[in-house]
């Protein structure tokens, strides 16, 4: 009789506290950045200039849609509890505790790295050039956030983070379509939401979805459980042989 249990995942204390840690004070820095944030005022909006636009990113200036803000918002807050699905695995539930935490992990590195780009940037959103947009709106300290798109980032993370999980989870299945497509076309919706609310530019966007794409699947791979870290081990039992799978520490 053999029998094997192998764990998927391992928490690398000292590099992950450098993570956390780093993103921590990422966050830190973007309060003290923001601290005597302003938006714009009537001057600096009267003298916005369309030709420092690129031709690329120039048709945003057109669209503002109030309706696709607030679905891009419900995208971005239910994409949350898009994770939870990988307790239906046992395997997922067996190692609730690490994924959990890459889960966190993968949160708090976009959102300080998100934020702090804005908080460097500062590049004024579409609407401000749209003269159809309400003056309150352009006047407001978020319409000079617009690079790069966090809404876009966060759904994409979170979403690549529970189909890469999943093919941890799943590495022999031949329905990874099956979850890699809605990771895919998921934060594709919101990325066209964000564009058609004229919020972001298309380099925003794209910014974002690159960001958001690369954490929410390296993240879990960086912590993946290779052959090399595994000690193996024969012990004789009663009824045969047992196998037994080991991590190294």
């Amino acid at each position: 009789m053999i029998g094997q249990e192998r764990d998927i995942y391992q928490i690398q204390w000292k590099n992950d506290a450098l993570l956390m840690g780093g993103s921590a004070l990422g966050l830190g820095l973007e309060q003290w950045l923001t601290k005597d944030f302003t938006g714009l005022d009537l001057e600096e909006l009267n003298q916005l200039d369309l030709t420092g636009i690129n031709n690329f990113d120039r048709p945003a200036i057109l669209r503002y849609n109030e309706h696709s803000a607030e679905i891009s918002d419900y995208f971005r807050d239910g994409m949350l509890f898009v994770p939870l699905g990988l307790m239906f695995s046992e395997q997922g539930r067996k190692e609730w505790k690490d994924i959990g935490f890459l889960c966190v992990e993968t949160i708090l590195v976009n959102t300080a790295l998100t934020t702090v780009v804005k908080s460097i940037v500062r590049r004024n959103r579409p609407y401000t050039f749209n003269p159809e947009v309400p003056i309150e709106l352009k006047l407001d300290e978020k319409a000079k956030r617009s690079f790069y798109s966090g809404h876009t980032s966060h759904v994409t993370a979170l979403s690549f983070f529970t189909a890469s999980v999943l093919n941890d989870l799943n590495p022999d299945s031949h329905r990874k379509w099956m979850w890699w497509t809605p990771a895919i076309v998921i934060p594709g919706v919101t990325t066209y939401l964000r564009y058609d609310s004229g919020h972001h530019f298309p380099s925003d966007l794209i910014t974002g979805y690159a960001v958001g794409a690369l954490l929410g699947y390296f993240i879990p791979r960086m912590h993946r459980i290779s052959d090399a870290d595994l000690d193996l081990s024969v012990i004789p039992v009663a009824r045969g042989l047992s196998l037994q799978i080991l991590k190294k520490f």
